[in-house]
């Protein structure tokens, strides 16, 4: 399933887009089909992420400790991201958008790996990478729980 969004600022600008281009949209060759959706302004990444989450039927089960947002990424970063996140934890859903990722992790430890992988990478990366909400209380990762070491996996991806 591939999706595109794009948000305007104002229902004006919108109706303005639409009339100057009725003709097919379409997109590195494929045709879009223009679905409106009017809603109010988003306030927090967190808020977009569980609007677009509730758009495809996917239920956020967190209230965003376990979310990570990374922004100023390129297409490849995002792949490469996408197969390093996979051995750091256990990924709930990860949902690549034009220069953005939001990750989503099935525990708050999971996703504290994604930021020790990171802050170990030795190459100077443009990314900014945030933890949507910052955990409180205690959990155990899926690797605590089967007895493995977070760190022993990161050391394979640090560059």
């Amino acid at each position: 399933l591939r999706m595109a969004f794009v948000v305007m600022p104002s229902i004006t600008e919108l109706r303005k887009f639409y009339i100057k281009n009725q003709k097919e949209f379409t997109f590195k060759g494929s045709k879009l089909i223009l679905e409106i959706i009017h809603c109010k302004i988003f306030t927090s990444p967190f808020q977009f992420y569980k609007f677009l989450m509730k758009l495809m039927n996917f239920d956020v089960t967190n209230d965003g400790s376990s979310v990570v947002f990374i922004q100023n990424i390129s297409s490849q970063e995002a792949k490469d991201l996408r197969e390093n996140s996979k051995k750091i934890g256990s990924v709930r859903n990860y949902m690549p958008l034009l220069n953005k990722v939001f990750i989503e992790f099935t525990s708050i430890y999971d996703a504290d790996g994604l930021g020790v992988w990171y802050s170990r990478l030795n190459r100077g990366l443009d990314h900014r990478v945030f933890r949507l909400k910052t955990p409180q209380g205690s959990a155990t990762s899926s690797r605590q729980r089967r007895g493995e070491s977070t760190s022993a996996h990161i050391k394979d991806y640090v560059a």
